[in-house]
């Protein structure tokens, strides 16, 4: 499953699962994305894969309570 431009996304957070990040996607090449954050906010973020295939993002950065958004939380 792949990302894809103009759609919404969601993450969720690890300390709170009731909180939700959303963000749409604006530009997309083979290796990264471009993500509209809070309606404001450009940020760019590599896209990786996990063992399914299913393509995934740190929106926030790389910590170790950082939510993950998969490409297959459509918002």
């Amino acid at each position: 499953m792949n990302f894809l431009t103009n759609k919404n996304y969601f993450a969720r957070f690890v300390c709170d699962a009731d909180s939700r990040l959303e963000f749409s996607v604006i530009k997309r090449t083979a290796k990264f994305i471009t993500i509209n954050l809070y309606g404001r906010e450009e940020k760019r973020c590599k896209i990786s894969k996990d063992e399914n295939g299913v393509e995934f993002i740190y929106p926030l950065g790389s910590y170790s309570m950082a939510p993950i958004c998969r490409a297959s939380q459509v918002a």
